[in-house]
């Protein structure tokens, strides 16, 4: 119920400001004023959420170490915090005289400095992985931009309202080089983003920030470490929950054989066309063996597939082991990958035990 008054209170603070905008040009009423009652407002809205999330950042220190709660919590109060900012922000922005004046400019630095400091705070709250985030997350907004001058540019050539008499020139393709860079330097930033809650779970076993990227040794994988005596590398993307689903993730494991004796195998459950993307399309079908037509079995060459299957095939093993959320098995140049996707959230017991699964495999399979 206070939640309630509080939000009315914040709107008619509001609306007192904006009417009293109205009226200050030929009222004579002060900038500040106005200022006062458009921020007040804005801060008594967002009042009731932030009381929420700090009450709830208590709830760690009640539990037994849940760190990604705690940080959880400790990033609701810094988003809503620098919601509150930049609010304050734009309506001094918007309240402000016109023109390049003192008050335009302290505002917009204002809010540039909210949005910064966002970023300094995320980067903080997630360690490494956070801060590679922050960079990769700078470069896709500079991208952004960048292909929106790119698009303008080739709107304005192609449409013959430049200066140069051909349509095709080098403006032209500059904006078309630009419009390629920027959506694949977005791509670069959404899709290689290091999972925080991986690192922090796996760090106290000697796992470390992967060398990510398109250029990186490590590609798409988050961390890299030892497990069991096997080189692996972790990779897990986390999925929030949707109005008509609930949270979901999906961990793949890729285990470095100490020797490969040239086989090839790759099993995913269904049909090819239940095959995950990015997986190999050359590989011959093998025959399956018994307690195996549910899946999809491929092996390079085929004859080695019920040896390949025997090894694996316990009930404790890399395919069955998962239960339900497996996803696919490879071998395939001198390593294993192993993929499964789960809904719920990922404990660390689910993700030490698909970790344990590959592990072994690796020492059957070398």
């Amino acid at each position: 119920m206070l939640s309630r008054f509080i939000a009315i209170a914040g709107l008619l603070m509001m609306g007192a400001g904006f009417l009293l905008l109205e009226t200050r040009f030929s009222g004579g009423d002060s900038l500040a004023a106005v200022l006062a009652l458009t921020g007040g407002g804005a801060l008594l809205l967002l009042l009731p959420l932030y009381r929420v999330a700090l009450a709830a950042g208590a709830v760690p220190g009640l539990l037994d170490g849940n760190k990604k709660l705690s940080r959880a919590m400790a990033e609701i109060r810094l988003r809503y915090s620098v919601m509150a900012a930049v609010i304050v922000g734009l309506v001094g922005l918007q309240l402000s005289p016109h023109g390049f004046n003192p008050w335009s400019v302290g505002f917009t630095l204002f809010v540039l400095a909210a949005g910064l400091a966002y970023l300094a705070g995320r980067a903080a709250l997630e360690g490494p992985a956070g801060f590679s985030n922050t960079l990769r997350l700078l470069t896709g907004a500079a991208a952004f931009c960048g292909g929106l001058v790119s698009v303008i540019t080739l709107i304005l050539q192609l449409s013959g309202a430049g200066d140069m008499p051909q349509r095709w020139n080098l403006y032209s393709y500059l904006g078309l080089a630009g419009l390629a860079a920027s959506l694949y330097a977005a791509y670069y930033a959404i899709n290689y983003q290091t999972d925080p809650d991986l690192l922090f779970m796996l760090a106290p076993h000697g796992f470390a920030m992967a060398d990510s990227g398109p250029l990186g040794r490590d590609g798409k994988y988050d961390a890299r470490g030892t497990w069991n005596g096997t080189e692996m590398l972790v990779n897990l993307t986390q999925f929030p929950a949707q109005k008509s689903s609930p949270p979901s993730f999906a961990l793949q494991v890729r285990c470095e054989l100490k020797a490969w004796s040239g086989r090839r195998l790759l099993v995913h459950p269904g049909n090819f066309l239940n095959r995950p993307l990015g997986l190999p399309l050359g590989l011959p079908k093998a025959e399956k063996p018994p307690g195996w037509e549910r899946y999809a079995v491929y092996c390079e060459p085929p004859e080695a597939a019920p040896a390949l299957l025997r090894a694996i095939g316990a009930k404790d093993g890399p395919v069955f082991g998962p239960g339900k959320g497996f996803s696919f098995l490879l071998l395939d140049k001198s390593r294993l990958e192993l993929a499964v996707e789960r809904t719920g959230n990922p404990a660390p017991r689910h993700v030490k035990g698909v970790m344990t699964l590959a592990a072994a495999a690796a020492k059957v399979l070398s």
